[in-house]
């Protein structure tokens, strides 16, 4: 994801987008005054590093060169002494369709009763990174509702199957 947002001269604390997931990159640029040019990305540091980079007697503001994400929150040094446009690329944080919402069937012709096993593949498929053996045991509850959501489909959309009217003496009626 990617947002731009414009510093402030002497502030050194901004509020990260409210869909922010991780991995904070920003490149700064210049002011539109001086033609817009990219002046560098921001390094990211832990932040006990941060704290003893920024000395709180030494007032100085310059270029933003450092960030440190602090909670909901990024922190530059030093503090802008202009105002420059970053641009902060993130992975934002995955949004689920609302309760009673189609917006799942609508973009994957999935009836409702099998959003749940949409939802256990992606998961399935993100374990993958993280453990291969829960990896393995969702892959295959994800694989069997797989084959069973077929064969309820199959079966849905097959024609009916109706057992013949049957006369008093046990004989097909004829038409």
């Amino acid at each position: 994801m990617g947002v731009s947002q414009n510093t402030t001269i002497g502030i050194d604390t901004y509020t990260l987008p409210s869909n922010y997931n991780k991995r904070l990159v920003i490149m700064i640029q210049s002011p539109p005054e001086e033609g817009s040019t990219n002046l560098g990305l921001l390094q990211t540091i832990p932040f006990n590093e941060f704290l003893a980079l920024r000395n709180p007697l030494v007032v100085g503001e310059d270029v933003p060169k450092f960030l440190s994400i602090l909670g909901t929150s990024f922190v530059v040094y030093p503090r802008p002494d202009k105002i420059y446009t970053m641009n902060l690329h993130y992975y934002s944080k995955i949004t689920l369709p609302t309760n009673g919402s189609d917006e799942i069937e609508t973009v994957t012709g999935l009836p409702a009763r099998w959003h749940q096993n949409l939802i256990n593949g992606v998961i399935a498929e993100g374990l993958r990174y993280v453990d291969d053996v829960r990896q393995e045991a969702a892959r295959l509850r994800f694989s069997s509702n797989i084959l069973t959501m077929m064969r309820e489909e199959e079966a849905r959309m097959s024609p009916k199957r109706h057992r013949g009217f049957k006369s008093e003496g046990g004989l097909p009626r004829m038409p």
